[in-house]
């Protein structure tokens, strides 16, 4: 398919993808080849549409598909654009692992523009997440639900507290069936917290999770505690304090003496930026390798309700099951079996 003639413009880029001269478009968790090219093209479509001096971006945040197939599908996409447009049009993916562009690097205020699109509001995240990350956030939903021993809950509660659609939470719903108890009037919660589903959502976990790396280039060695100290004097809006010193909150006998790194939760529906991260420390720089020591770790949470439990330290804290992902994505899995067991065994405890 070759864009010959410029179109109308295509309603379904939403507004706010538009900054400036620049088109961003982001695909969450994108997995299918077919999704990835209708991408391309409808992006190609909206700049032919628009004068030379406009941009495109497609931005795949934690894409499915391998960095070999992504080269092939630009190869293709080479042979059926125009070269015209096509020269305006960049590949973006951006996930825990890697960050890279192609065929152009954006320049600091093309990236302060993919930033500004990539967390905007919890409903255009749902809307873009795949069937993998809408399960992940509704089963953490439930599962924490049944750790504070809420009772049942509604689709409807569901829906609030993920911003996904009915029709999202309602397969999630039909997948999860064979743990979860249902009431006369259609409420849910899980039966218990089984091995088996918990390790499929620390599975799905390393896919749907967004985390973005800080080394210190300093090398200077400042504790996470201190770090925390800082953080909470500044006071960012959207952030929780969650790894180690989460769990720490949630469980003073948490069994680890001094936290190896600083895992912050920033939550996405508030619109904030990694700004913060350089007047916290302007030694600290971003790494994309997840193998390199970090002493500042930030994940997004992408539900319209974080779950942050309110603190007099001036940061709240990341909710549970945040801290807990946390200690095993830091390799503290010993601890972090523990600290699930402290959890379940309170919930047990009321009953």
């Amino acid at each position: 398919m070759n864009p010959k003639r410029a179109p109308r413009r295509n309603p379904e880029l939403a507004a706010e993808s538009v900054v400036g001269h620049r088109l961003i478009e982001v695909r969450y968790g994108e997995g299918a080849v077919r999704d990835l090219r209708a991408s391309l093209l409808q992006l190609s479509y909206q700049l032919a549409a628009r004068g030379p001096e406009f941009r495109g971006y497609l931005v795949l945040d934690h894409p499915g598909i391998t960095a070999e197939r992504l080269r092939n599908e630009w190869d293709l996409a080479h042979s059926v654009l125009r070269p015209e447009v096509l020269s305006r049009l960049t590949l973006c993916v951006t996930d825990s692992a890697r960050t890279y562009s192609h065929p152009h690097e954006p320049d600091a205020e093309a990236l302060a523009a993919i930033d500004q699109v990539r967390y905007a509001a919890p409903q255009r995240h749902a809307r873009h997440h795949d069937r993998g990350s809408s399960w992940f956030v509704v089963t953490k939903v439930l599962m924490s639900s049944w750790l504070r021993a809420d009772g049942p809950i509604t689709t409807d509660q569901l829906m609030r507290s993920t911003g996904y659609s009915y029709p999202t939470v309602a397969t999630v719903r039909r997948d999860l069936q064979p743990y979860l108890v249902r009431t006369t009037d259609r409420r849910v919660e899980l039966r218990s917290l089984p091995r088996d589903l918990v390790e499929r959502w620390l599975r799905e976990s390393e896919r749907a999770r967004r985390t973005v790396r800080f080394a210190d280039r300093g090398r200077k060695v400042r504790p996470a505690s201190s770090l925390a100290a800082l953080l909470a004097k500044m006071a960012p809006s959207g952030l929780a304090i969650g790894g180690v010193l989460g769990a720490l909150h949630y469980d003073p006998d948490f069994d680890l003496t001094g936290a190896p790194r600083l895992d912050i939760s920033l939550h996405t529906g508030l619109q904030p930026d990694l700004g913060f991260v350089h007047e916290l420390d302007p030694a600290l720089e971003q790494v994309g390798d997840p193998r390199e020591p970090a002493v500042l770790v930030v994940h997004a949470v992408t539900e319209a309700d974080p779950m942050f439990e309110a603190s007099n330290s001036g940061l709240p804290f990341a909710s549970p099951l945040e801290c807990l992902l946390d200690l095993y994505e830091a390799n503290l899995q010993v601890q972090a079996g523990q600290f699930l067991q402290t959890l379940v065994n309170r919930r047990n405890a009321r009953g």
